[in-house]
């Protein structure tokens, strides 16, 4: 089970970035990393005194350089150290560290996270400026001939806002991997206010947004080290962008990246923002199903009929499924099953009861429903509903037998 990788060692740097930076608070690592710097092209002054914490701060406020040189010192976590800094380099970044462990599998784990390099200290500039010369030459693994069989993309869209739409892709998600056993691929489309990171108790990462402005960087390497372990069998894509100044975003990049996710994942869960239905509906053809949630009232039935006319106008190949949450929320106003299927003129595929407690235990915790209350009647729909879009696999383990969650980043 591999945390997020830190490099993508294929891609070009974004825009913006600086092509490199040291870091030490060590006087004599950073003369060797200066001398290092100017025999590779660099400026020696790129090179700074500061420690970890400070120098994941101020990464958090510019864009990742190109290759990015760190002492890490000795610290008391060291792994925690490694994962903070997944959160903060964006995936292109080539990463060379520098520190006072010297232990073999620290080096090993290190590589196996996309590390380019790691040094014990102290490291002579020679040795340094070869590591920073070997970095920027690094090259991706050829690509296998074999393609594996195309994965499932299921879309979720609420026809209003508080329907349930984000639960509901997480519990999925989460039932999808856990209980049925395949390899699921979770994904937030709404790059400024979606959920699902914070849902699940995670740190969204900067890999979502840089696919989807610049489409032609996708490639298994760039998915990969972008993507967030929620679970085993479980990777998340999210983002928290800037509301005053949202990322730039390229129409051809949803499309593109839920092609190359069918790839690489058995089934892809698409947490689709409403706005999609207006401005967005060039993604939706890489759409094998989708699921619209809507409440029973009756502007959630009107909505529902809206919505519905516009998405099989649009997608006339893909299967719509209706399913009513929150059912028995206000029961004096609720429209049943039947009276929805009459005027929208479809069947309803499930209906999701109302379960506070189950609700407010999973947000208490950041874990689904259906992993904190697993015999809930929520979870039991929200199971059946994973059966019918993507049956157990034969080799998955028992009904409702989870896998620990990874070790998340602080």
């Amino acid at each position: 089970m591999n945390m997020v990788a830190l490099v993508d060692q294929n891609s070009p740097p974004i825009s913006g970035a600086p092509p490199f930076l040291g870091v030490s608070m060590d006087p004599g690592t950073r003369t060797a990393l200066g001398n290092a710097a100017l025999a590779c092209g660099f400026d020696a002054a790129d090179v700074l005194s500061a420690d970890l914490q400070t120098t994941l701060a101020h990464l958090e406020e510019m864009p990742t350089p190109r290759l990015l040189v760190i002492d890490i010192g000795a610290p008391t976590d060291p792994m925690a150290a490694i994962r903070d800094l997944a959160g903060t380099c964006d995936p292109s970044t080539r990463l060379i560290l520098l520190g006072d462990i010297n232990d073999v599998d620290f080096y090993r784990w290190l590589l196996d996270k996309g590390v380019s390099e790691y040094l014990v200290k102290p490291a002579g500039e020679d040795i340094v400026a070869t590591a920073m010369r070997d970095a920027l030459t690094e090259t991706a693994p050829p690509q296998s001939d074999t393609q594996t069989p195309a994965g499932r993309a299921i879309g979720i869209i609420g026809c209003r806002g508080g329907a349930g739409t984000t639960t509901l892709a997480v519990n999925l998600a989460w039932a999808l991997s856990q209980r049925n056993g395949h390899r699921t691929a979770l994904v937030d489309m709404d790059l400024t206010m979606g959920s699902i990171a914070i849902a699940l108790d995670l740190e969204p990462g900067r890999g979502l947004m840089e696919a989807l402005a610049n489409p032609e960087r996708i490639d298994d390497l760039f998915v990969e080290r972008a993507m967030i372990p929620a679970a085993d069998n479980l990777m998340v894509l999210s983002a928290e962008a800037d509301l005053a100044n949202p990322p730039p975003y390229n129409t051809e990049g949803p499309g593109a990246l839920i092609s190359h996710l069918s790839s690489t994942f058995e089934c892809i869960v698409i947490d689709l923002p409403r706005r999609t239905v207006s401005g967005g509906l060039g993604m939706l053809p890489a759409i094998d199903e989708l699921i619209l949630v809507c409440e029973p009232t009756l502007i959630g039935l009107r909505d529902t009929i809206r919505m519905r006319e516009v998405l099989e106008a649009a997608m006339p190949d893909t299967m719509l499924h209706i399913v009513i949450n929150n059912v028995g929320r206000i029961p004096k106003g609720e429209l049943d099953a039947k009276t929805f299927n009459a005027h929208t003129g479809a069947e309803t595929a499930w209906t999701l009861p109302f379960e506070p407690k189950a609700a407010g235990a999973a947000i208490s915790e950041g874990v689904p429903i259906v992993h904190v209350m697993p015999k809930s009647k929520i979870a039991a729909q929200i199971g059946g509903l994973a059966d019918q879009l993507l049956p157990a696999d034969a080799t998955a383990k028992g009904a409702w037998c989870f896998a620990d969650f990874f070790n998340r980043r602080a």
